[in-house]
């Protein structure tokens, strides 16, 4: 297996396996604990919905979807995910952000959609887009094709924990 085809499987199975905690953890939760609102925070609802949206749009940017968002690699590029720190807390963009009241099975609707787009973009990936082509993010960093697959992971692990903390008592 080349080392394109083990990044792209690695991506697909993290991911795939992410989801499947963040779902597992969600669908054990009952409807009022879902959607209650901590006080200046979002409900488990509210994370699920976000995480999918975010996926979605990552998914977007890296099948080419969002044109503005690809930029040709440099010369000299050097991958640099694994060296970024994961702030605690980000304020997100507006488009992301989800809304007062969403369903559960919507969100979870939308998480199972997320994946599938997300997968089949990075399945698309060949090794000449992926030595060609980087996305350039929101927050100013470019990430290589692989990194941003293993980017969404991060971002779905990540609410993952705030999900934790957010029905975990103190």
């Amino acid at each position: 297996m080349s080392d394109h085809d083990q990044r792209v499987r690695a991506i697909e199975d993290a991911l795939v396996s992410a989801n499947a905690e963040l779902a597992d953890r969600f669908t054990a939760l009952d409807d009022g604990t879902a959607r209650a609102s901590p006080a200046g925070a979002w409900n488990p609802s509210q994370i699920v919905w976000h995480v999918a949206k975010t996926t979605s749009f990552l998914a977007g940017a890296l099948s080419g979807a969002v044109p503005e968002m690809v930029i040709p690699r440099t010369a000299g590029f050097i991958e640099q995910l694994k060296s970024l720190p994961m702030a605690d807390k980000v304020k997100t963009f507006p488009m992301l952000e989800p809304p007062v009241e969403v369903s559960c099975e919507e969100c979870l609707r939308q998480l199972r959609e997320s994946e599938s787009a997300m997968l089949d973009a990075v399945r698309a990936i060949t090794p000449d887009r992926a030595g060609s082509d980087c996305v350039q993010m929101p927050f100013g960093v470019a990430f290589s094709l692989y990194e941003l697959g293993e980017f969404t992971v991060a971002h779905v692990r990540r609410h993952l924990g705030q999900m934790e903390r957010t029905v975990t008592p103190s």
